[in-house]
Parts: C-alpha cells; structure tokens; sequence
C-alpha cells in the first residue's frame, strides 16, 4: 500500500469529512469533502476573500477553474454571479454538485480542465458560454517530486502539483487568455499562487504580455512561505492608444485634448518636451516619451502618490524585461532593481548609477468642473553622445531592449499603479516598497541641502513626501525643486 496509486484507492474507499466553512462576508455552508479532494484551506479563503470585494448583482459570469469542493464558486453564486466551474477530479465535481445542493445554490459544475500547458483544453460545455467576466484559479503550485523523491496519486497530484513544463500553469492560462475568446475584453482573472520561484516571477510574465496585475491580498506563514491573489486584466481597454512621429510635447498634446482616461499618447520626436522646472528633456529616436491622461479618482491622489506610483511603474517595466520579480509584487522583490543598479530618486527620477535614466511629469488643468490631470513619462533607451547633464540608457543594461515591447510593458504598469474596473481591487501606495526602492540611493549616505543646512532623510510620510531629520526635528519636505542633493 505504499505506492501512490494503492494509497489513492484506499483513500476513495474512505469516509469523506463533513464541516463548515465560513465565507469571507460570513456566510456559513456545509461542506462535504471526498478524501481525494482538496479540502477548503488558507488558498481558498484567500481567493474567496478577494472575490467577495467585487459586486456580482447584475449576475456577471465566473470561471473557476479547479473548484475542488466548490466553496470558492458556491460563495460567488450566493452573491449573485452566475457560476461556471470545472475540476478533473471526478470526485471534485461530485462534491461540488453535493455541496451546492447542500446550500441552496445553482452553478454548473462539470468534469474536465486543463491537462497540458501546451493545449488548454477546457471542456467544451464550458467554452460554450464564454466569454466569462471574471475567470478565478488557486493555482496547482507545489513543486513536481523529483526522480528520487516520493510521489502523489494522480488525483492528489491534479490537484496540488503545478506542471513540470514550461513556465507553470499560471503562465498557459495567461497564453490562453491572449486569445481574446475565454475572457471578456473588460473582464479580469484572480490567480492564486505560492511564493515558489516559479511564483514570484508569474505577474512578471503577465505584465510581459501587456497584463495589468495587482496584489488583491495575501497570506504569510510562519515558515515564510507567502499566498499571493493578484488579479490581471487588458490594461484601459476603452482608451486609444495613439502612436505619433512627432508633437511638440506629449503632455500639451494631451491637455488641450478631449481624449478619455486611459488614452496613451507617444512620439518618436518631442520639439518642445520637458521635464521638471520646464527643463528641456532631451530625446532622440528610439527613446520613449508619452503621456497617460489618468483617470479621475487618481486627480484625489497626493501629488506625491502619483509621482511615487509613476516612478514605480517605471521600475517594475524595466525589471520586468529582465524576466526578474515585479517589486510592487512585494517589497522583498526590490533586491531585482538593485541588482539592475536602478535607483528611484524621489520625487519623480530614475536612474542607474552613472546617470538619469527616466522621469516624470504630471501636470493638471481644470476648465469649469472638468478636470484633467496628465502623466508624462520620458525613459532613455538610446545613447545620445555628449550631453550637459548625466544620463544613462537601457541598452547599456540590457541589449535586447526594444521600444515597442518596452511601450507595451509601461502601458500595463501604468495601468496597474492607476486604474479601477468593475473587477480590479482598488489602487494602493505601498510605501514598504516605495521605501525600499529609494533606500539604495539614500544609502550613500545623501542628504537635502537646504540653506546652510543638510536634511538627513528618514522616512516617507502618509502623502508620499519626505521626512526628514534637521537637528532632531522632523521636518516634511513637499519637493525638492529648490534644494540639491549632497
């Protein structure tokens, strides 16, 4: 009885566990749980606690793929979405099925899913009612046993070992996704994942293939290891994106435009860009320069939010295309920008250690009760000979760099730092990480120089300004526009 495939017949023929479990709105179900189906655990709360954020009243259609015992789908039935789930489990339907009659709720629940990263090949019967609003999936992520190492049933294996091919199965639902059949244009997917290395690098590959990401929540456990839901959608899909050879400047372009939220404006040429103190932004072909108009809850951020939350999604692109962790993933990811050499410069700069590498620009206008506040981004990714002020170039870093795929991951991170959909969990500042990417260069020791006075830098405030220590006090510095770092 110690080969994988005695021990999972054996478990058929046990009893299975009845208990139950409490939803994230507080909802109690009973449950009954089959001895080869993966029980309701941390993962499933955390999945079901994400979903529970989103308002299902118009009865918007759900895909969860690997339902297990089916709490995650009988809860979202219960707030009003119309459910569609599968498991190949057999065992897992059959569940589902019970635990759905068992609390009153209606969903459709069938056997198959998706047995190779190279085909995804849902059910047929489920594929007949996409495209879905939201699709959600614990990922299978426990690391596949090696040769000499002991070995699941096939069934606890469906559903507890993520594949052995290629990048995982959060990364073949993501290529699966790009077809634009299985999920609504606006819609959006919950992904469940652990922090294995396959884990940390997933949003990474998402962003990679123009995906907005964002963490929804996460659980930790006392050994370390890290449950992360993020959800990924189709970055502003109600905006154009317009491709110009030259303008005489992005944000102007865009500020005297009636273009919606979300529209990203780029030229090859700006005659008349600039930075910040209406500095002159020097660009040549090759090099990015655009412009976001944000949308309208962003116009009540801080102006230091916005700035911290551009210049993160700045970092995140260029360590994205070095196949690294994302750094606004999690704080501890922060060490992929400092083995790039990258520094955030607050308030608004980037740069690699010999030079500014990227900047920002947000400006604002407000005609009568209309409001438009624009986000211009410049990032150097050719070189540009001799020029009077320091500056540095991807290509130096990373020669595979390419302006299209390079647009194509900003677009998505500026829509992952600002954006909010029907599906997406709200925006929000994370100053752990924001505090991590400036701590490589206030780690030299830097300082504020104000007057005769040097402001020693100790923390970042609840609007995203410095603190600073001047003789024991804190003082709260707003820009640094009129001071100079030493």
């Amino acid at each position: 009885m110690d080969d994988p495939i005695s021990r999972e017949v054996a478990l058929v023929q046990s009893e299975p566990v009845e208990e139950v479990w409490v939803s994230a709105d507080g909802i109690e179900f009973q449950v009954v749980t089959p001895a080869t189906v993966y029980p309701p655990r941390e993962d499933s709360g955390l999945l079901d606690s994400c979903l529970n954020q989103i308002d299902f009243k118009n009865g918007q259609k759900i895909l969860e793929i690997g339902c297990g015992t089916g709490v995650v789908s009988i809860a979202a039935a219960k707030r009003g979405a119309q459910v569609f789930c599968c498991d190949i489990n057999p065992f897992a339907v059959a569940a589902t099925r019970k635990n759905a009659e068992l609390n009153g709720v209606d969903l459709f629940a069938t056997e198959g899913g998706v047995e190779s990263p190279d085909l995804f090949d849902l059910p047929a019967h489920i594929l007949e009612h996409a495209p879905f609003d939201l699709i959600a999936w614990n990922l299978p992520y426990l690391e596949p046993p090696r040769e000499n190492e002991p070995h699941l049933g096939p069934l606890e294996d469906a559903a507890l070992l993520d594949t052995s091919e290629g990048n995982g199965w959060g990364y073949a639902l993501m290529k699966a996704l790009n077809s634009g059949e299985i999920l609504s244009p606006t819609g959006a997917a919950y992904v469940v994942h652990s922090s294995t290395p396959r884990g940390k690098t997933l949003q990474s590959h998402w962003r990679s293939h123009g995906w907005a990401t964002r963490i929804a929540d996460e659980v930790t456990f006392s050994d370390g290891e890290r449950l992360t839901c993020f959800c990924a959608w189709r970055p502003f899909m109600n905006s154009p994106i317009e491709r110009h050879e030259a303008l005489d400047s992005t944000n102007a372009f865009l500020l005297s435009s009636n273009h919606p939220a979300g529209t990203m404006i780029t030229a090859k040429i700006q005659t008349e860009g600039r930075g910040q103190r209406e500095r002159e932004w020097a660009q040549v072909d090759g090099d990015f320069a655009g412009s976001w108009v944000l949308p309208e809850p962003a116009m009540n951020w801080a102006a230091g939010d916005i700035q911290i939350a551009a210049g993160m999604a700045i970092i995140d692109s260029i360590v994205c295309q070095s196949g690294l962790p994302l750094p606004t993933a999690h704080w501890t990811h922060c060490s992929g920008a400092n083995r790039l050499q990258l520094e955030f410069r607050w308030p608004n700069d980037v740069w690699i250690s010999n030079g500014k590498l990227a900047g920002c620009l947000i400006e604002a206008r407000q005609k009568g009760e209309a409001r438009r506040c624009i986000l211009g981004i410049g990032v150097n990714l050719c070189e540009k000979g001799e020029q009077p002020f320091e500056y540095s170039c991807l290509p130096a870093q990373n020669s595979e760099t390419e302006l299209s795929d390079f647009q194509t991951i900003l677009h998505a991170s500026i829509a992952s730092a600002f954006e909010e959909t029907n599906f997406t969990p709200p925006p929000q500042m994370n100053r752990q990480v924001s505090w991590s990417l400036l701590a490589r260069h206030i780690s030299k020791g830097v300082a504020l120089e104000l007057e005769d006075s040097q402001l020693r830098i100790v923390n970042l405030d609840a609007q995203s300004q410095l603190v600073c220590d001047l003789s024991g006090t804190n003082q709260i510095i707003t820009d640094s526009y009129e001071k100079r770092w030493v």
